[in-house]
């Protein structure tokens, strides 16, 4: 059988400063920065 490629909107809420861009990029592609960089604002 042929593998299948899956995409997935993901909402990531929570308060500043918790990590969830690092979580989200870690998943994503696999990697992870010590290195910490304030995300600017976001809009729904």
């Amino acid at each position: 059988m042929g593998s299948r490629d899956h995409l997935f909107k993901v909402l990531v809420v929570g308060d500043a400063a918790v990590g969830k861009t690092s979580l989200v990029q870690r998943y994503s592609q696999d990697s992870f920065s010590k290195h910490y960089k304030s995300t600017v604002g976001g809009a729904l």
